[in-house]
């Protein structure tokens, strides 16, 4: 009797650990399977000599985002774009928003509000950025983070 239920207990261990390897390797085809969104940006804050008027764009600060983004994944990003935020030296938040991995003038003066439509970036794919988002005050610090789902 003690030598069948040794057999049954090591069938066992051998099913557990057949079961687990195979969830272990799904699991990371499931990841390749996924996007991966690598950016190279160049960030520049580009202010306005003249002084700040609500009614002339000429006078309006802009963050300007050149650059690449890259799906390096073997999935498809959808609704890709980038989520920008920037704040002042005071710390006030000046710019907190998501636009398209595209051409595009957005903020004050531009597309304000949002949200705006997100494109799909296959994978491999190289998508152009050349963003301006307009705002008050100087964006002292930034942080620019690419979104999508897979």
């Amino acid at each position: 009797m003690n030598k069948k239920i040794l057999v049954a207990v090591s069938v066992l261990c051998v099913a557990i650990i057949i079961a687990g390897i195979i969830f272990y390797y799904n699991s990371q085809i499931a990841n390749l399977k996924k996007a991966d969104l690598v950016t190279d940006l160049s960030i520049s804050e580009i202010t306005s000599d003249l002084p700040y008027d609500a009614n002339d764009p000429n006078t309006y600060n802009h963050l300007l985002i050149t650059g690449t983004v890259t799906n390096m994944g073997l999935g498809t990003a959808h609704n890709a774009g980038l989520h920008v935020v920037a704040v002042d030296a005071t710390g006030e938040k000046v710019i907190d928003m998501t636009v398209p991995i595209a051409a595009g003038t957005y903020g004050l003066g531009g597309n304000q509000g949002g949200p705006f439509t997100l494109n799909d970036l296959p994978s491999k794919e190289i998508g152009q950025v050349d963003v301006a988002i307009y705002h008050k005050s100087i964006a002292a610090t930034w942080t620019i983070t690419p979104v999508w789902t897979n």
